[in-house]
């Protein structure tokens, strides 16, 4: 999903996974491509969602792909 902001651009990509890391290794692909091919010069920012909270394995995970991305990404859970 896209959304579109004033100042930014927000890709959301919502995965099943019952880990917040397996949701984001499923999801990684696909949000760094709609951030590749999206030519709009607003900041882009990328969200996966799942419907699990992060545990403490997940949570180094997600800052660990936050300090190799060049982009804003974070993880967010609903619960269902």
């Amino acid at each position: 999903m896209k959304l579109v902001l004033p100042d930014e651009i927000v890709f959301y990509e919502v995965k099943s996974a019952s880990y917040a890391s397996d949701c984001i290794e499923e999801a990684l692909g696909q949000v760094l491509g709609y951030v590749f091919n999206d030519k709009d010069n607003r900041g882009k920012r990328t969200v996966v969602v799942g419907q699990y909270p992060p545990n403490e394995s997940d949570k180094k995970f997600i800052e660990y792909i936050k300090s190799l991305l060049n982009i804003e990404f974070d993880y967010e859970h609903i619960e269902i």
